[in-house]
């Protein structure tokens, strides 16, 4: 029964090649563009989805009206505070500051070391870390950043700058102008 479809199938497109072949290439450009629309917004949606609620997490873009329209990750520094203090939608907020290539600098016993970090540096406030579930290998996300001019650094940025020596309370200096310390608590 199923070779008596398949015959007048192939005597179908045989008879009416060019519609057939329009036929299989729109068939077969829509599958690919439903698979690739697909992929795309499956990739998408994988950012930063280890974090617990990671459906209440918004990142807050400006919209510049120039030329042309563009949307950049900052915003005025105001913006935390007020959302804070002034609206009810907000549990928590915390402002990030990034700075690309910059210097940091490390004083030894013996030397200065200096490391020029092109991925950039961050300052950010202590909720930070009860908005994300970033882990800490030592310290308490309560407390580690409560104190004026202290930092944490990653485990590959602790071996780069310290070896295989304990990071805490030792201090970096941030482009020369500002000293940080490594806290744990």
């Amino acid at each position: 029964m199923f070779s008596n479809y398949f015959k007048t199938a192939w005597r179908s497109i045989a008879r009416h090649k060019t519609y057939s072949l329009i036929n299989v290439l729109g068939l077969a450009l829509g599958m690919a563009c439903g698979l690739l629309i697909f992929v795309l917004v499956k990739y998408h949606l994988s950012f930063d989805d280890f974090h617990a609620d990671s459906d209440r997490i918004y990142r807050i873009v400006t919209e510049q009206h120039r030329d042309n329209i563009t949307y950049t990750s900052g915003v005025p520094s105001p913006l935390g505070k007020a959302l804070r203090n002034d609206y009810t939608f907000s549990e928590k907020v915390a402002r990030i500051a990034t700075f690309d290539d910059q210097l940091i600098s490390i004083k030894t016993t013996q030397e200065i070391k200096k490391f020029k970090e092109k991925e950039g540096v961050a300052f950010t406030e202590t909720e930070y870390f009860d908005i994300f579930n970033f882990p800490l290998i030592e310290g308490n996300k309560k407390t580690v950043l409560n104190e004026p001019n202290t930092a944490i650094v990653t485990e590959r940025i602790a071996l780069k700058y310290f070896g295989n020596s304990s990071p805490i309370n030792r201090v970096i200096r941030f482009d020369n102008k500002i000293d940080l310390k490594i806290t744990e608590s």
